[in-house]
C-alpha cells in the first residue's frame, strides 16, 4: 500500500472543517496526490468556506487531467462550487481570495478573470475586519503577491494592504 493510499484511508474517516481545510490546503504546495487526499477529506457540506476550498481543489485537478474535456470538467465543477459559496456568503473575504487564486491561474480563453479587480477591492476593504487569525490574512495577501500574476497597480494594492495588516 502506497503512502498516498494509506493517507486516503485515514482521511476518509476525517472530515475537515473550514479552518482545517484552510490549514491542510496551505500546508504544502498541492500536487495531484495531495489534491486527491484533500478532495476526500474536505467536508464540502459543512460551510461555504469548505465548499469553496473543495471547489479550489477540484479546479486545480484540471492541471493533472490528460484529456481537454476532463480538464474542463474539473475546472467547471470547481468554479460552480466556488461561485455558489460566494453567492451564499458574498461578504466573506476568504471566499474572494479562493476565487482570485483560481482566476489568476486559469487560462484566459476560459474567460474566468472578470472578477479579479472586484475581488481585490473586496479584500482591500474587508480583509482587515474579517474574523480570521491575522496570520491567515497576511498569508492570503502574500500568496496573491507571490503569484506574479497581478498588474503593477494590483500588486501595489496588495502591498499596501499587507502593510496595513501588519500595523
Amino acid at each position: 500500500m502506497s503512502l498516498i493510499s494509506f493517507l486516503i484511508l485515514i482521511c476518509a474517516e476525517f472530515s475537515a472543517s473550514a479552518s482545517e481545510a484552510r490549514t491542510l490546503f496551505h500546508k504544502v504546495e498541492p500536487d495531484e496526490d495531495r489534491l486527491e487526499v484533500l478532495l476526500k477529506t474536505i467536508d464540502q457540506n459543512q460551510s461555504n468556506t469548505s465548499k469553496a476550498y473543495y471547489g479550489l481543489c477540484e479546479a486545480m485537478m484540471a492541471e493533472y487531467a490528460f484529456w481537454p474535456a476532463d480538464k474542463y470538467d474539473y475546472f467547471k465543477k470547481g468554479k460552480v462550487k466556488i461561485e455558489a459559496a460566494i453567492k451564499a456568503e458574498s461578504g466573506n473575504p476568504e471566499l474572494r481570495y479562493i476565487r482570485l487564486m483560481v482566476q489568476l491561474y486559469t487560462p484566459s480563453f476560459l474567460g474566468y478573470s472578470d472578477q479579479v479587480q472586484t475581488d481585490l477591492n473586496h479584500l482591500r476593504f474587508n480583509l482587515k475586519s474579517a474574523k480570521l487569525p491575522q496570520e491567515w490574512k497576511l498569508k492570503f495577501v502574500e500568496n496573491l503577491i507571490a503569484t506574479g500574476k497581478l498588474s503593477e497597480s494590483q500588486t501595489d494594492l496588495m502591498i499596501t494592504l499587507k502593510k496595513e495588516l501588519k500595523k
